[in-house]
């Protein structure tokens, strides 16, 4: 064993505990003190193994670990896309509102929340009116170099079946940063240029009559071509005009309403941990170690902290007693080859929880089995990998592996995209 390791099983058999410090604060976030409880539960002597049924399987190393991380298709840039937080980050027009689905108003398709606007007749001779909602130009930052995409849905309610809609949407940039368009998207040309931003070009035109349903909307736009480093967007919903006139009743409502840059490196960004060596451009692999553990899909990462991708997230992580900073994932894909550096022990079997406790096992506990140094005594408690608990019989059926806590291992990183 390592000095780690070694460390480890003298501590075990000097206290007999394993204890977790938890930080406790309150709603606010005001610390309010320290706790310290001992996880650790010995087999047998607080859970004894029952039915016979106690095996041990060990499971083979891992050359690698795999970690596949499932892209967006389009990284959206502003905030509150679905109006989970009402009006918060929108610009709302005049008699529109952001409001929580009513009796009378259709289910949103993102939860709760919609924007609702009253059926007006907009006036004819080219005027589109004033926007019903807009993007926050001031925090609505995209990312140059990809293509654009905005969508929303919207539901138009009308009691006259043969009705049509026409309604508009524009596109604008402010590449300055004085707070005003002076970029807007021609939908004829397709590309965001100056001009006249009231000309028909600048707004998308889009009819329909599919009436009492959502529908959803979707546009790419070109990429702009600016020096600008520093971007900002506005993307504008207009009243929609009618086909017909007559007595009004309903409302229209618009709901997932966002603009975000399309992703053009892949459908998955796989993180890969190898046993081995990477210096001076060559890879020194491990060839004693065959496994690879493939993880399931992901939806975050801290790898991409410095990207557009919804699921990043950002910081330097550290562990205790390590001085280098590395990202969670690193980190994590650290330890799960640590563990499989060797083949690793893992147990399965029944259990009755015979001590004076109160308290279920809990997945938080660690399982030290200790029949004596000259029966079995491991090295190691063990980690819960999963566990059914019967109330009754306060009986537990564990599923348990050793990790292995001494020193790291040597590995490399990969990182690429895949289709």
């Amino acid at each position: 064993m390592g000095s780690i390791a070694t460390q480890q099983l003298q501590l075990l058999q000097s206290t007999n505990k394993e204890e977790i410090k938890y930080v406790i604060f309150d709603y606010l976030g005001n610390r309010k003190g320290d706790t310290t409880k001992n996880i650790l539960v010995t087999a047998p002597s607080q859970i004894q193994p029952i039915n016979a049924n106690l095996s041990v399987e060990y499971l083979r190393p891992l050359k690698n670990v795999i970690n596949q991380i499932q892209l967006n298709n389009v990284d959206v840039v502003n905030k509150n896309p679905t109006f989970r937080y009402a009006s918060f980050d929108w610009d709302i027009g005049t008699n529109n509102s952001v409001q929580l689905s009513g009796l009378l108003d259709p289910k949103p398709i993102s939860g709760n929340y919609i924007v609702k606007s009253p059926v007006t007749e907009m006036p004819t001779g080219g005027s589109k009116g004033n926007p019903i909602v807009s993007t926050n130009l001031p925090t609505t930052f995209i990312n140059l170099g990809s293509d654009l995409e905005f969508g929303f849905y919207y539901y138009f309610s009308s009691q006259i079946l043969q009705d049509t809609y026409t309604f508009y949407v524009s596109a604008g940039l402010d590449t300055t940063g004085d707070g005003s368009i002076d970029l807007s998207y021609s939908f004829t040309d397709n590309k965001f240029k100056s001009g006249t931003f009231t000309d028909d070009e600048f707004f998308k035109q889009f009819t329909t009559n599919s009436l009492n349903q959502w529908v959803k909307v979707s546009q790419t736009l070109n990429a702009p071509v600016t020096t600008s480093t520093s971007v900002n967007a506005k993307i504008s919903i207009y009243p929609p005009a009618r086909n017909t006139t007559g007595f009004l009743f309903g409302a229209n409502y618009y709901d997932a309403f966002y603009l975000g840059n399309k992703n053009t490196l892949g459908k998955k960004f796989i993180e890969k941990k190898t046993q081995g060596i990477f210096t001076l451009g060559v890879i020194t692999e491990f060839t004693r170690v065959t496994g690879s553990l493939k993880q399931g899909k992901k939806l975050n990462t801290n790898n991409l902290k410095e990207s557009l991708f919804l699921g990043r997230f950002e910081g330097s992580f550290r562990r205790k007693n390590f001085p280098e900073s590395k990202t969670l994932d690193s980190i994590v894909n650290q330890e799960v080859i640590n563990d499989y550096r060797a083949s690793v022990k893992r147990y399965e079997g029944d259990f009755y929880r015979k001590d004076d406790s109160t308290d279920p096992l809990q997945f938080f506990n660690k399982i030290w089995v200790n029949f004596g140094t000259s029966t079995l005594q491991d090295s190691s408690s063990a980690i819960i990998d999963s566990m059914e608990y019967n109330v009754k019989s306060n009986t537990y059926k564990i599923i348990m592996h050793l990790p292995n806590q001494d020193d790291d291992i040597l590995t490399f990183d990969e990182f690429y995209y895949e289709d």
